[in-house]
């Protein structure tokens, strides 16, 4: 559904992309994955790294999760690699580990714990039910974890109402084109196929002007002055983070008709301090 929707020239022009001498969009570039050269086996002296240069005083803290039926990066894979890295660092302070819930349903349990030498914390969540697309399988619980960790809350505490309620659907799907401006080329005026009007700003482009350097950026629903800034890289590797934003943590998912959206009231675009 993706595909075909990137693929729609009223889309591209929307986007902004230069499509002058490039293939058709891909969710993945079969090449680069096939003869992708791993240089780094062991992740462990790049947080080692990090730690050294953490301020006590300005304490960093991290969220590792999984679905507890990913098959590519397993949980338990993860949960080895987050224990040894806190034994090795000899002062982690360890949590216990604890059931968290999702509202609905209140019987979907998943597992938490963490690790914390003052300096950074390693904060580990399964999510119950789902695989590698995490965000895909379970929206609502993965919002709930993300938007309780940002805010410094239990990750338990259930979200409100109005950050998952709907916009108001269009009677019909528009497609006027406003004029662009000099200082805003890069925003996005109407993105084909909406079905509903956003209260956030979009903008694609080019970083720099090089053509191989792509972006697009989605301004927060919420608080736009103290949102934190959300960096999604895509794996793969050679994976498209579009594929992704369209799919998983995006504002908005195509139908199955592959031209029209509808909104996703599980955005990662909702997540204020």
């Amino acid at each position: 559904m993706a595909l075909n929707y990137l693929r729609n020239a009223s889309v591209i022009k929307a986007l902004h992309v230069d499509i002058e001498g490039l293939p058709a969009w891909s969710g993945c570039n079969d090449v680069m994955n096939n003869n992708y050269v791993q240089q780094y086996f062991d992740t462990t002296p790049v947080f080692h790294s990090i730690f050294s240069r953490v301020s006590p005083s300005q304490p960093l803290k991290f969220l590792i999760y999984n679905g507890d039926v990913d098959m590519v990066c397993n949980f338990l894979g993860d949960q080895w690699f987050i224990e040894n890295l806190a034994n090795a660092d000899g002062i982690m302070k360890v949590g216990q580990r604890q059931p968290w819930n999702y509202t609905h349903p209140s019987e979907n349990k998943h597992q938490q714990y963490k690790f914390d030498n003052g300096k950074a914390t390693l904060n580990v969540i399964t999510v119950k039910g789902a695989g590698h697309m995490v965000a895909m399988d379970r929206p609502g619980p993965i919002l709930q974890a993300l938007y309780n960790f940002v805010n410094d809350a239990d990750i338990s505490t259930t979200l409100n109402a109005s950050i998952i309620k709907p916009s108001s659907a269009l009677k019909s799907v528009s497609e006027i084109q406003n004029p662009v401006i000099k200082e805003e080329q890069d925003k996005i005026w109407d993105l084909p196929g909406l079905t509903y009007t956003p209260t956030f700003a979009q903008y694609s482009g080019y970083v720099n002007g090089a053509v191989d350097g792509n972006y697009m950026f989605t301004e927060p629903q919420f608080d736009l002055d103290n949102a934190p800034v959300l960096l999604w890289l895509t794996g793969g590797p050679g994976c498209s983070g579009l594929g992704a934003l369209l799919t998983e943590h995006g504002p908005f998912q195509v139908n199955p008709d592959g031209t029209t959206l509808f909104e996703n009231p599980y955005s990662g675009t909702k997540l204020p301090l």
